[in-house]
Order: C-alpha cells, then structure tokens, then sequence
C-alpha cells in the first residue's frame, strides 16, 4: 500500500469517527456522487466524452474509449454498480481517456464553462465538511 493510500485510509478512518459514518459507505458514497457529477456535467455534441467515463476497482480501467453505439446502451448504471460493489477501503477509480477531455475540463465547451471534475470534487468536499460541523 502506497504512502498516499495509507494516509488516505487513516483520514477516512477519523473522519469516520468523528462523523459516525462507516468508513467504507463514506467511501463509496464519495466515489458515486463523483462519478455521476462528473458524467452528468461533461458537455455532450455526440455524447462520447459523456459515455467515456469508466470505473475501476482497485485498478485504473486503462484506456476505453465509447463509440457511438455504446452512448446509446447508457451504461452509467453498471459502471455505478461497480462503485456499489466494491468493498471497503478499496480505490476506487474513475477516468476518462477522451483525447479531449482535458479540453473539456478547460472550460472550453459553453455546456461546461468551469469543467466538471473540479467542480464536482469541490462540492463533495463541501459535502462532507458540513457533515463534520
């Protein structure tokens, strides 16, 4: 376990004591409000970059790339079910190999004008701070 994983486990740890809140659940709960902001705020022209986002347990899912065929499948769910599925203190990634993306989180789509990764993990921190007063 990297130095980064384990600090980040020993600060969901207190955060857990000190909220109640089951350090795993808190995990998971984080991981799903990320991942369904972020896919609900990426601009769509022909919905790629918006079915581009993918979920991987313990593991980056590495480079996937929808195609017109699997923006219409909505696979959304399955890959929150993952989320759901994964056990506790397990990482949970979420990613987008879209050539463009950054382009995207850049603000460079009037649909987006401030991204829509930084925007959503600024408001899950804000989240879970109101949780601590």
């Amino acid at each position: 376990m990297s130095d980064i994983n384990r600090q980040f486990r020993v600060d969901l740890d207190e955060f857990s004591r000190q909220t109640g809140i089951a350090a795993g659940l808190l995990a998971k709960h984080v991981a799903l409000r990320i991942f369904t902001g972020v896919v609900r705020r990426t601009p769509v022209d022909t919905g790629i970059a918006r079915a581009s986002w993918d979920v991987g347990i313990g593991a980056d899912p590495g480079p996937s790339i929808a195609t017109i065929e699997s923006v219409a499948s909505g696979d959304v769910l399955s890959k929150a079910a993952k989320i759901s599925a994964a056990g506790p203190y397990t990482a949970i990634y979420i990613s987008n190999y879209v050539p463009y993306i950054v382009y995207l989180e850049e603000g460079r789509s009037s649909q987006a004008p401030s991204g829509m990764v930084e925007v959503t993990v600024n408001e899950a921190k804000s989240e879970l701070r109101s949780l601590t007063r």
